[in-house]
């Protein structure tokens, strides 16, 4: 696991970098409240070098998911839209 830098705005949008692996690999930790407050989630990846592509390739489950980048030791910024149980649209 690689270590993730975050912020929190306003308890619905986490966000941050991280650093994939050799293996490109990386995953993101959020607060352990997460879960418990929240229903569904989007995720948005900007790798640092825009030659590379990223991906989620496992959705939060226990306050982590996981990150995928077409090259290693690469830069991805993170940001995950957290929607509340209480909210129901429409």
């Amino acid at each position: 696991m690689t270590r993730a830098t975050g912020y929190e705005n306003a308890g619905r949008i986490f966000g941050g970098d991280v650093w994939t692996d050799q293996a490109g690999q990386a995953t993101v930790v959020l607060p352990a409240y997460v879960r418990e407050h929240y229903v569904s989630f989007t995720y948005e990846l900007t790798p640092a070098d825009p030659e590379v592509d990223a991906s989620v390739v496992a959705g939060l489950l226990d306050g982590r998911f996981a990150i995928e980048t077409s090259r290693p030791h690469t830069k991805v910024i993170w940001r995950v839209t957290a929607l509340p149980h209480t909210d129901r649209g429409g």
